[in-house]
């Protein structure tokens, strides 16, 4: 008898969120360093609140084009999808 193969069960969608969230949160700190970041997701929105230096003297939307430009293969590709980001300096 031929029994076919287990499947590895698939992270639940609480797992899976905390998951994303800590990638994202890596991602941004990679990208930031020393900033805050926080990432909250629930369903397929994504809040991301980035506050660092970095912004000092920078409009609200060079701000916000800082923050998607690591994002963006993830925004290109569907992974992310709305997206909504504060940022902003210490």
């Amino acid at each position: 008898i031929r029994r076919p193969p287990r499947s590895t069960p698939k992270p639940s969608s609480a797992a899976s969120d905390v998951y994303k969230r800590q990638e994202l949160a890596q991602l941004l700190s990679e990208a930031f360093p020393g900033a805050q970041v926080s990432v909250a997701l629930e369903g397929g929105h994504v809040d991301i609140t980035v506050v660092s230096a970095e912004f000092e003297g920078l409009r609200p939307v060079a701000r916000q084009q800082r923050v998607y430009a690591p994002l963006s293969g993830l925004i290109a590709d569907g992974t992310l999808h709305a997206v909504n980001i504060t940022a902003k300096t210490p």
